[in-house]
């Protein structure tokens, strides 16, 4: 899938900025199923990488939960992106304060 190809990319240059060298895509493959974590965790970076999170786009296929496709706060499309990077709401700051508690 082309979204996915991107989404490798993606984070392969933020490991870039981040550490100095960019990790290649096996390697970042293999990261989405290590790290002693639960498998709802592997499932999750799986599916933020596929973009195969029900968000936005996903429910507006649907009538009765078309509402749910729209951040209620920024009134933008939802996307992952959105919920972990962008939205104002502060729901992030927990999932990015669990994230950090992982790597530590």
């Amino acid at each position: 899938r082309h979204a996915t190809e991107d989404n490798i990319d993606r984070i392969k240059y933020a490991l870039k900025d981040l550490n100095g060298t960019a990790p290649s895509r096996s390697r970042i493959w293999k990261s989405t199923r290590g790290w002693n974590t639960s498998k709802k965790s592997q499932t999750f970076r799986w599916k933020a990488i596929h973009e195969a999170h029900a968000t936005g786009d996903f429910f507006t296929r649907m009538e009765s939960l078309s509402h749910l496709a729209v951040c209620p706060e920024c009134g933008v499309t939802e996307s992952m992106e959105h919920v972990l990077l962008e939205c104002t709401v502060g729901t992030h700051e927990v999932v990015w304060a669990k994230a950090r508690e992982l790597w530590e």
